[in-house]
């Protein structure tokens, strides 16, 4: 699958220019809520089909534990996982907090660099450092510019693993485990 073709590219543009206007809490509160469905979505696909319509818990995964999960599952890389649990930090302290908040803060800036880790956008040799000098030159928040840029590219990177890949199927009766009676 190629994650970065024309249209994926456009699709990051599209994303950030999504984000205009938000303040750095509701950017990072609802970038953390479409990346977690994602993921949510990307479980969901390789699980089987469910055996009651009862919900059987993926709904209430912590947001945590989808990152591991699917980084357990193979879907993602270390790297991917060790970024996404840094936004879940990044999220956790905007939602939590009453004091307002900017991503530049002194707390939020070493969360913000860990996040952009696997797309590295501030770099001249990253595919997306032109999105960052895009979204610089319209922010006073180099943070903020590094943060966008790489949540619009998770999320170009997420959904086809949510949306396009096929369930996974049970296995053959010859390959399953016997139950001992």
């Amino acid at each position: 699958m190629d994650y970065f073709s024309k249209d994926k590219l456009q699709e990051v543009s599209k994303f950030i220019e999504n984000l205009k206007g938000q303040d750095d809490r509701s950017c990072a509160i609802m970038i953390a809520a479409r990346i977690e469905y994602l993921l949510r979505q990307a479980i969901e696909k390789r699980l089987l089909e469910r055996r009651s319509k009862n919900k059987d818990g993926i709904e209430h995964l912590p947001y945590a534990a989808c990152v591991s999960l699917c980084f357990r599952l193979g879907l993602i890389h270390r790297t991917h996982a060790d970024a996404l649990d840094a936004l879940g930090k990044i999220r956790n302290k905007a939602a939590h907090f009453d004091n307002p908040m900017a991503l530049s803060d002194e707390g939020y800036g070493p969360l913000v660099k860990a996040f952009s880790v696997p797309w590295k956008p501030d770099s001249p040799k990253s595919l997306f450092h032109e999105w960052f000098q895009r979204e610089l030159a319209s922010t006073d928040s180099r943070e903020r510019a590094l943060f966008v840029v790489t949540a619009s590219t998770f999320f170009v990177f997420l959904s086809p693993l949510a949306f396009i890949t096929d369930r996974l199927g049970p296995l053959p009766v010859v390959n399953q485990i016997p139950v001992a009676g």
